[in-house]
């Protein structure tokens, strides 16, 4: 069982504070079973005590002179204080780090000396620092410089905090549809290297043309609450739309098409026990082809839905953009269906398919 006093000195030591006394320990262990866990208060003083009536004691001299000056007993905390990376140049690691995420160990280093105590610290002390601030190393995304715009920053805020037409805030998540479209395209399937016995070729045939790249339109519902999990509509089973373009781009007549698509099938299929209003909310980017009035008559004219553009430069606002690194994830577990352009289409079609939990991906995101 651990000892929650000894856990608050190690972060006390760890922060690169002094030691304080203690006089009550929770654990006392006498000392002549060995350790270092040291004599308890008590024992120390009738020691003392001992020693001045002139009886022979257990303990050393040494310590019997040390304990009459102070009889309080350190709690252990590793018998030194830290010194590795605390206090100023503690800080200056942390501000370094906030400032330029970026920073390499060396560059770190480098910062912390000319700016802190002048100490210079070795590569390994800065990364077990890092380790134990819960600092981790990961994969960075990289946003386009017209998303700090202050033109496209007011149009996040009014993403966020108008109710529609002109943002989100306020709508029913039911009521949402996200699209939007990628390319894909078959570059290798081939692994390089495979194991045989020495002197034996490993051969696999493979496709030495190349693929045509694919268009694929994708849009998706997070679900109604309220209907059955069995019902199509429903956040267990919620609606998805796809049409796969043997093209590159797509012009304004296939995203036209595609979004009458959609529309239809909201006409013609309506869960049962759904809600009586209809009105959809469809969201998308700021492509040329998402915004011509093409568009709009589709929608807003013919079906009465509203279109309701995502913040530009923001892909991390898009739920859509996270279900395509899930199909981009599928597919990559189902190379061994696409090797060429037809098997790579029916294995699209199979991961989108089987695609799931977009009310949670809604949700998480603030819609």
């Amino acid at each position: 069982m651990r000892d929650p006093a000894r856990d608050a000195e190690m972060k006390r030591r760890d922060l690169g504070m002094k030691r304080r006394l203690r006089i009550f320990r929770t654990e006392n262990a006498h000392p002549g079973n060995g350790g270092s866990r040291g004599y308890p208060v008590e024992m120390r003083q009738a020691q003392i005590d001992q020693f001045l009536q002139g009886i022979p004691t257990v303990a050393h001299r040494s310590s019997i002179y040390r304990w009459m000056n102070r009889i309080n007993p350190y709690l252990m905390q590793g018998n030194r204080e830290r010194q590795v990376l605390v206090g100023v140049d503690q800080f200056l690691m942390c501000v370094c780090l906030f400032v330029w995420p970026h920073a390499l160990l060396d560059e770190i280093i480098a910062f912390v000396a000319n700016m802190g105590t002048g100490r210079v610290y070795s590569r390994s002390q800065v990364s077990e620092r890092m380790t134990q601030l819960d600092i981790t190393f990961k994969v960075a995304s990289t946003e386009a410089i017209q998303a700090s715009l202050p033109i496209n920053l007011l149009k996040r805020q009014l993403f966020w905090s108008q109710p529609p037409p002109f943002g989100v805030f306020g709508a029913l998540r039911r009521r949402l549809i996200d699209i939007d479209e990628c390319g894909i395209e078959l570059v290798r399937l081939n692994r390089t290297r495979g194991h045989s016995s020495v002197g034996i070729r490993i051969v696999k045939s493979g496709h030495y043309s190349k693929n045509t790249k694919l268009t694929v339109l994708l849009g998706v519902e997070p679900g109604d609450p309220a209907l059955a999990p069995d019902v199509r509509g429903s956040t267990a089973n919620p609606r998805r739309w796809l049409r796969i373009l043997v093209q590159g781009g797509t012009s304004t007549f296939d995203f036209n098409g595609f979004v009458d698509m959609i529309c239809q099938d909201l006409v013609a299929y309506q869960p049962p026990g759904g809600p009586a209003d209809q009105t959809r909310i469809f969201l998308w980017d700021n492509l040329s082809a998402h915004c011509a009035p093409l568009i709009h008559q589709t929608v807003e004219g013919n079906y009465n839905h509203m279109i309701i553009r995502r913040p530009p430069y923001k892909p991390r606002d898009a739920p859509i953009e996270y279900v395509f690194c899930q199909l981009i994830q599928g597919l990559q577990r189902r190379t061994f269906e696409a090797e060429n352009t037809p098997k790579l289409i029916m294995a699209i079609q199979n991961v989108v398919m089987n695609l799931r939990g977009f009310n949670n991906l809604f949700g998480s995101l603030g819609y």
